[in-house]
């Protein structure tokens, strides 16, 4: 057993995107005092041919 942090987004995962939404879970682990363990890992949980406003992505890093 881990903790882990995640942001969850919608839309493309483009390296831009990935990007702007790792360093905002990097502002709000800083902001909750919280250390990032590991790499930050994009998970992609849809599908190419599901339109763009349904798809859900994540952006996850443990934490200690």
């Amino acid at each position: 057993a881990r903790k882990a942090a995640a942001l969850r987004f919608s839309g493309f995962a483009s390296e831009k995107t990935i990007e702007k939404k790792t360093q905002e879970l990097k502002d709000w682990l800083a902001k909750e005092k919280l250390k990032a363990r590991g790499n930050f890992i994009t998970a992609r949980y849809n599908p190419p041919w599901i339109p763009w406003f349904l798809r859900r992505n994540e952006i996850i890093v443990g934490v200690s």
